[in-house]
């Protein structure tokens, strides 16, 4: 990644790392109430499980938010100072290759599987909303009841796991054609 050139971008860089910290533990917490011996519920019975999950996400969250803080105050200190701050994982902007001047031109046959791509993608992503949020909804009822999720939640975490991968195979094998292989 290139590091970013200017504060605006560096603010647009930090909200998207908290947000991915953010969906990373929300799904964490999602795995671990689907998966909980015994089904997750509301009933006093778990109130170790749930505290478990609460003593790691006060570790580990504090944790990433500062760094992330961190990160961004020496972002903007060296953005004031007209310099550019480089993080390990970075490169500076000057050692990021030029963009290329050659022009692709799409063919027929490239044009031909993106619009099947695209019809493709929308009504995978229509049937998976449907089963999702069908599938959550019985577990979401059946938890707030106080019921164990059964197998309606890792039947939902499944669901949750198929998409992006079902997307990034489409994409992959789309450039794969595209390119002729």
């Amino acid at each position: 990644m290139v590091s970013p050139q200017t504060a605006g971008e560096a603010w647009r860089r930090f909200a998207l790392e908290m947000a991915g910290i953010l969906a990373i533990v929300g799904g964490i917490l999602a795995i671990a109430l689907l998966l909980a011996p015994g089904g997750a519920t509301l009933m006093p019975k778990g109130r170790m499980d749930y505290l478990w999950i609460i003593l790691g996400a006060g570790m580990v969250l504090p944790l990433a938010f500062g760094y992330e803080i961190w990160l961004l105050g020496k972002r903007l200190a060296a953005f004031r100072r007209g310099e550019v701050f480089v993080d390990d994982d970075e490169i500076a902007p000057a050692d990021a290759p030029a963009p290329s001047r050659r022009k692709w031109r799409e063919t027929p046959a490239q044009a031909r599987r993106r619009r099947a791509f695209w019809r493709e993608m929308a009504l995978i992503t229509v049937v998976w909303l449907f089963c999702t949020g069908l599938f959550g909804w019985v577990a979401v009822d059946q938890w707030l009841e106080g019921k164990p999720v059964g197998t309606f939640g890792p039947i939902l975490l499944g669901l949750v796991i198929l998409y992006p991968v079902i997307v990034y195979l489409s994409v992959y094998l789309k450039n794969q054609k595209d390119r002729g292989l």
